[in-house]
């Protein structure tokens, strides 16, 4: 489990959480490595959707002095292709943040 502050960040994403706790954690330790391993250079985000993983990296690269750059079309996932595999036709214009929501 993420030690606070790491844990009040994480409890900022309530009520509008659509990433699982577990998940948020796991990002917060990938994050803790590079700070560790002095890595340089910012974040990225490509598909934001409402923003509730951004907002854990934002946090961090905040306290880190670095750079976060997001990137979404706001659109869904686009229309599936035979190398996406079996599943991902199911998943067509879903995973669609709202962008006065993001």
């Amino acid at each position: 489990m993420i030690e606070p502050p790491y844990d009040a960040a994480i409890e900022l994403t309530l009520p509008a959480r659509w990433v699982p706790r577990n998940r948020l954690e796991h990002i917060s330790r990938l994050i803790e490595t590079v700070e560790r391993n002095h890595g340089p250079g910012g974040f990225a985000e490509f598909g934001v959707a409402m923003g509730t993983s951004a907002s854990i990296i934002a946090w961090h690269a905040r306290r880190l002095g670095r750079h976060l750059s997001l990137f979404d079309t706001f659109a869904g996932l686009p229309p599936s292709t035979e190398a996406d595999g079996p599943r991902a036709k199911e998943f067509e214009g879903k995973c669609r943040g709202e962008y006065n929501k993001a």
